[in-house]
């Protein structure tokens, strides 16, 4: 199988945009995306879960969105991922187990390791050990039926501005605005743990 680029490309680019809105930027708002930080490694360091479909929206050269959809579980060191089409048929799959990172064809369950994750997920942390930009607090919000913080971060330039949406309950990012690209959250819940979901298949072949 042929695996798509797509996932680990965005990868690079959210890094990208993050050293963009390092440079000379500093605010003591910081530390609020810490506490969201925080608040998720709380939330999946019981015996919870997370269930959630999202859309990334990547901009071609003529600024026209092109999504990319996920189906995904989220535990504590865990994670397992559907890359869907717009029909909603499965295109790949992708684990994380500890150390251990796949993709493989769902049919033929043939497998590549990979040296890092390929599941996308931005996380409040990602953001929260930086200390060179400009995070701005803002008001309470709701989005995808969840009540949110919002936060707007950049470095003066409009141009290069960030906003995100993080879940109050979990500090999950649910929405992320950006110049390269768009996170946007279709269904969010917190389930009970369950192990089976981030099983690795038998017969997979590597």
């Amino acid at each position: 199988m042929h695996i798509r680029k797509t996932t680990f490309v965005s990868a690079i680019i959210i890094i990208g945009l993050l050293c963009i809105l390092t440079a000379g930027c500093k605010s003591s708002e910081a530390s609020s995306l810490s506490k969201e930080a925080q608040k998720l490694e709380k939330t999946l360091s019981g015996d919870n879960m997370l269930h959630l479909k999202q859309v990334v929206e990547l901009y071609d050269v003529q600024s026209s969105p092109v999504p990319h959809y996920y189906e995904m579980w989220m535990a504590k060191d865990k994670a397992y991922c559907r890359e869907l089409d717009k029909e909603g048929n499965i295109l790949q799959k992708l684990q994380d187990d500890g150390k251990l990172h796949i993709s493989y064809d769902p049919i033929e369950l043939k497998a590549v390791k990979h040296d890092s994750s390929r599941i996308f997920a931005l996380y409040p942390g990602d953001l929260g050990d930086m200390k060179e930009y400009g995070v701005a607090s803002e008001e309470d919000y709701e989005y995808c039926k969840r009540a949110c913080r919002a936060y707007s971060i950049g470095n003066g330039r409009d141009e290069e501005k960030m906003r995100l949406y993080v879940d109050e309950e979990t500090g999950y990012v649910l929405f992320c605005d950006a110049p390269l690209f768009c996170i946007k959250t279709a269904s969010f819940e917190v389930r009970p743990y369950d192990a089976a979901m981030f099983n690795i298949p038998e017969g997979i072949k590597y």
